[in-house]
């Protein structure tokens, strides 16, 4: 590896206003988005932000993430390890069950319905 390919991979992938998504659950897919508020070299600064619905279904929705809108209740998440997966994407551990990968402002994720394990 050259001194510019170990630059590039310990550099910080994430920038301010990058949405992550985290998908988790048992017998249920749940959905949580965050936001970067803050980075350094290595690590992010994350804040939970809310979730809104883009599409019912029977027994899953299309939700999406709702930039700029923190979640009430949760403290922000500071210093999480900015690491990659094997294919290169940056990803973040929030709990030993949860992963947030990179996604998009406007993107859609399923998630499991009120009513069918919620």
């Amino acid at each position: 590896m050259t001194a510019t390919e170990t630059k590039a991979a310990t550099t910080n992938p994430l920038s301010k206003g990058d949405i992550l998504r985290a998908s988790w659950g048992y017998d249920q897919t749940n959905v949580d988005f965050y936001e970067v508020v803050k980075t350094t070299r290595c690590t992010v600064t994350l804040v939970r932000i809310m979730s809104q619905i883009v599409s019912f279904g029977v027994g899953q929705n299309k939700v999406g993430p709702r930039k700029g809108c923190p979640k009430e209740g949760y403290k922000p998440l500071k210093s999480k390890r900015v690491q990659r997966d094997y294919n290169g994407r940056p990803f973040v551990k929030i709990t030993d069950y949860a992963y947030a990968y990179l996604t998009t402002e406007d993107a859609t994720h399923s998630e499991t319905a009120a009513g069918y394990g919620h």
